[in-house]
């Protein structure tokens, strides 16, 4: 949109309407990545375990054992 400004294709609005929709969504995806972390910690702190300080294979055994128990309650 910049070099479409520059080479007087479009107007002065089209590219802040551009520069603003590109902050909004940016900030947007921000937001939803920082509450997807919040809830994280609020679902390891319900259950007592922090699974994003332990290590990968604590964590790989705990989704085998969680995967296992889904099942059986099938």
């Amino acid at each position: 949109m910049t070099d479409a400004y520059a080479s007087g294709s479009v107007g002065i609005t089209t590219l802040l309407d551009a520069q603003s929709a590109a902050l909004t969504s940016s900030e947007s995806a921000a937001n939803a990545i920082h509450d997807f972390l919040v809830e994280l910690l609020r679902v390891e702190r319900a259950i007592g375990r922090f699974g994003t300080l332990q290590s990968p294979e604590t964590r790989a055994d705990f989704q085998r054992r969680l995967e296992a128990a889904l099942q059986e309650a099938r």
